[in-house]
C-alpha cells in the first residue's frame, strides 16, 4: 500500500489536477461511463478506465485514466491486445505503444525494485 491513499482517491486528485476549461474531465462521468462501456479495475494501489478499440491499425486497449504501477495494471487487463493507447496528462494527443513493449519496461521495473 501507499500510506493512507488509495488507488480511487488519488485517481479523483488526478482529475481535479488535469480538469481544463478546453478540456474538461469529470471522474464521476467517467467512472459511470466506464462501468456501463468499458472496464473500472482497482485495487488499493492501482485503478484503470479503459475499454477495447479498434481501428485500421487493428485492435487495442485505450486507457482513458489510470493509476498505479505498469506491472499492476497490465496484469489487471482482462485479455491481451497487441496495443495500448493513452493520452497524457489530458493533452488531447493519443499515443499507441506495443503491448510487448511495456510488458518488458514493467519485467525490467521490476528486476530493478528487487534489486
Amino acid at each position: 500500500m501507499r500510506g493512507d491513499i488509495s488507488a480511487y482517491d488519488m485517481m479523483q486528485a488526478m482529475y481535479l489536477g488535469m480538469n481544463t476549461t478546453e478540456r474538461p474531465m469529470n471522474f464521476e462521468d467517467d467512472l459511470i461511463e466506464y462501468m456501463r462501456n468499458g472496464y473500472v479495475l482497482t485495487s488499493p494501489t492501482a485503478m484503470a478506465l479503459f475499454r477495447p478499440c479498434r481501428d485500421e491499425e487493428g485492435s487495442y486497449w485505450f486507457v482513458q485514466a489510470a493509476i498505479g504501477g505498469l506491472g499492476e495494471l497490465l496484469a489487471m487487463m482482462p485479455a491481451y491486445l497487441p496495443q495500448i493507447a493513452w493520452a497524457r496528462d489530458n493533452d488531447g494527443v493519443v499515443r499507441k505503444y506495443r503491448t510487448e513493449r511495456l510488458l518488458k519496461i514493467a519485467v525490467a521495473q521490476l528486476k530493478k525494485d528487487r534489486g
